[in-house]
């Protein structure tokens, strides 16, 4: 998409070797994601399926923002990463042990997949935005049904819910953003706004949820309340947003530190082994002793910070 203006003279080599660069980067993600497939953990299966929940959204506001933003650069950049990064989740989770629960999902989140492509192809119009505002929403349900499916299968379902819950605040980052530069560009519902007040409470709530769960332990804890302050800021901005001001810039940059801090927290999430009470029945014995033994156990592994 974008023109690269370059001098006769130095066309070839930059053309012979930036092919090289992309040849030897190719090869080494099919190598390594073949090989991460492999070894993906349940947990890690759920993080990387609420990676592509949360790519439903993000491309369909990478498009949004391409066809909003004067940066046509940076907005054609994270469309073009958004698409690939979804295409290679899809196979690290085809190619994982995990799957096998969740495979209709799977094949229905392929076929949605190629109907959105579709859209995303062409040169960026409000036609096609309508589309992609319509599959980006049929792209979410199926992936998070995928996750759920997942989520079941786990030995430790109740982390497994909070890692997927986790999942679910990045990916309304970006449906926010999203909602937002499609009121924006002319291309969304008349009740868009209804929709990101929803997602605003949806929002709320799940914080209050990942705040008391017993998997957060206290890193977990300041990485929130750091994310709760970043998407304060980022709510006025909508609010402003929905009352006609142009304040695209603004959310990109809110929304997508929220993205980012929430990813790394939906990480440490993997990183959790066992609940506080689970560590203290472990650790019971009888009588006296068993109070003793309580009172000075170390303290539970999923208790130290990950990072």
């Amino acid at each position: 998409m974008t023109n690269l203006n370059l001098a006769p003279s130095k066309l070839n080599i930059q053309t012979v070797g930036s092919s090289l660069i992309v040849a030897i980067s190719a090869l080494f993600l099919m190598v390594y994601s073949h090989s991460a497939a492999a070894t993906l953990s349940a947990k890690e299966t759920v993080t990387v399926a609420t990676q592509q929940v949360m790519l439903s959204q993000r491309i369909a506001k990478a498009y949004f923002f391409l066809g909003l933003s004067d940066d046509k650069r940076k907005a054609t950049l994270q469309l073009e990463q958004s698409i690939k990064e979804f295409e290679l989740n899809h196979k690290k989770l085809i190619d994982s042990s995990h799957i096998q629960s969740a495979l209709s999902e799977a094949r229905q989140v392929k076929a949605v997949w190629r109907n959105y492509k579709s859209h995303l192809e062409s040169t960026v119009n409000k036609e096609d935005g309508k589309h992609i505002l319509q599959l980006s929403d049929k792209l979410l349900d199926i992936t998070e049904k995928l996750v759920a499916a997942l989520v079941v299968k786990m030995d430790n379902k109740d982390l497994g819910t909070i890692i997927s819950l986790s999942g679910k605040q990045s990916m309304l980052s970006q449906r926010l953003a999203k909602l937002s530069y499609a009121q924006t560009w002319g291309v969304a519902k008349k009740d868009v706004n209804k929709d990101i007040r929803q997602s605003m409470r949806d929002y709320h709530n799940a914080f209050s949820v990942l705040m008391k769960s017993e998997f957060s332990n206290k890193g977990i804890q300041r990485s929130l309340r750091k994310v709760k302050g970043q998407s304060s800021f980022a709510e006025k901005s909508l609010n402003m947003a929905m009352d006609g001001r142009y304040l695209v810039n603004v959310i990109e940059s809110t929304t997508d530190k929220m993205l980012n801090q929430m990813d790394d927290i939906t990480q440490m999430y993997t990183k959790v082994e066992n609940l506080p009470s689970e560590n203290v029945a472990a650790n019971k014995g009888d009588g006296k002793n068993s109070a003793k033994s309580t009172k000075k156990k170390s303290k539970p592994s999923f208790l130290v910070r990950s990072r």
